[in-house]
C-alpha cells in the first residue's frame, strides 16, 4: 500500500516535468527508496527541484472567472481560527499576568501560539505573496495537495510525538488557507480535485 501510495506521489510530482523526462526520473527517484526511513518525506523533497525543472505554465486570461463560494468559506474559516487562537491567546496571557502561574507547558503554550498568529496572520493576508497557479489549476498539483491533507490526519491518527500532531495540523491549516487566498483573489476558471 505505501510503495502505491509513493508511486502515485512520484508520478503526481513529475507531472510537472517536461513529457520526455518524466519516466526516467519517476524510475531514478523510486530506486532511492530501498534503505530510506522516511520515503514520504523524501519523495517531497523532490517537489522544489521538479518545479524548478517544470514546464512553464501561463494563465490565459480566459482562465479567470467568479469566486467560488467553498474559497470563501475556507478562507473566512481561516480567519476565525487565527481570531480564536489571538483570543485565547490573549486571555491566557491576561491570566497568567494577574496569577502568575507560569509553568513550562503555559510558556510552551504561549510561544507555540505566538508563532502561529505570526505565521497564519501572514498566510491570510497575502497568501505568502506567491501563487502557483500550476499547483491549483491542474489535477496533478491538486493530488500532491490532497495528499499532504490526506497525509496529515494519516499521520495525526498513527499517535505520534505531540509534535508532529501539531506539524500535520498545521498542513492542514496552510492548504486549505493558501488554496482559498487565491481562490479569492485571484479566482481561476479550471480547477483541480482539491482546488474546486
Amino acid at each position: 500500500m505505501n510503495q502505491w501510495l509513493l508511486t502515485l506521489l512520484l508520478r503526481a510530482i513529475t507531472r510537472l516535468l517536461p513529457a520526455d523526462r518524466r519516466d526516467e526520473y519517476l524510475r531514478d527517484w523510486l530506486a532511492e527508496y530501498d534503505a530510506e526511513p522516511y520515503p514520504f518525506l523524501k519523495a517531497l523533497s523532490f517537489l522544489p527541484a521538479a518545479y524548478h525543472m517544470r514546464t512553464p505554465f501561463e494563465v490565459r486570461p480566459e482562465d479567470v472567472t467568479r469566486v467560488h463560494p467553498l474559497d470563501r468559506l475556507l478562507l473566512a474559516q481561516g480567519k476565525f481560527i487565527w481570531a480564536f487562537v489571538a483570543f485565547t491567546f490573549v486571555s491566557l496571557l491576561l491570566l497568567l499576568l494577574a496569577f502568575g502561574g507560569w509553568t513550562p507547558d503555559s510558556m510552551t503554550w504561549l510561544i507555540s501560539a505566538a508563532m502561529f498568529l505570526i505565521y497564519s496572520g501572514g498566510l491570510i493576508r497575502s497568501g505568502w505573496g506567491v501563487d502557483f497557479p500550476w499547483l491549483r489549476m491542474t489535477r496533478a498539483g491538486s493530488f500532491i495537495q490532497l495528499i499532504l491533507v490526506l497525509g496529515s490526519f494519516t499521520v495525526i491518527a498513527n499517535e505520534p510525538p505531540h509534535w508532529v500532531g501539531s506539524g500535520a495540523l498545521l498542513t492542514i491549516y496552510t492548504v486549505w488557507t493558501w488554496t482559498a487566498y487565491w481562490g479569492v483573489h485571484r479566482p481561476l476558471k479550471k480547477r483541480g480535485l482539491l482546488s474546486r
